[in-house]
């Protein structure tokens, strides 16, 4: 895969899904709301570029605005493609900078299946044959140094 290909930007999806869901599953709830809008981010690049569209430098707003103008009245489940974009933005401005999200409340279970689902849609729409890498995870110890203090709260 090149470097900025619509399915380099498909892969990184599917890496960020899965820190996404282990971000979640480890209690990080707000980094994992974080990692979930650039899940569809990275996708709905990969849509963009493989309609010959690009976003100009990469900027989050401009891009917001290019997808619903590109893919908004494609049908059912674009427009919902379209709304999962903008939910998972404003969870993402809440947990990073407006300092009123709330982890408690947050739906992280739907937020991972509406991601998962904008993921798919994009992959079976423009990459169907695209295969993901599996993503195995790293084990960042090495046998040589003990950083477990380093980890514990």
């Amino acid at each position: 895969m090149a470097v900025g290909s619509p399915e380099t930007h498909l892969q990184r999806a599917y890496d960020r899904l899965s820190a996404a869901k282990a971000m979640f599953r480890s209690g990080h709830v707000e980094d994992g709301a974080n990692r979930l809008y650039y899940v569809v981010f990275e996708a709905g690049n990969a849509a963009l570029k493989f309609k010959g569209r690009r976003i100009p430098g990469g900027k989050h707003n401009p891009f917001l605005a290019l997808f619903d103008k590109v893919f908004s009245g494609s049908g059912r489940e674009w427009n919902t493609a379209t709304r999962t974009l903008s939910t998972l933005a404003s969870a993402r401005n809440s947990a990073d900078y407006a300092g009123n999200f709330n982890a408690d409340t947050y739906d992280a279970v739907g937020a991972v299946d509406e991601a998962e689902a904008f993921v798919r849609l994009v992959h079976d729409a423009f990459f169907p044959d695209f295969v993901p890498a599996r993503h195995v995870p790293v084990n960042v110890l090495s046998a040589d140094r003990d950083d477990t203090d380093d980890l514990r709260p």
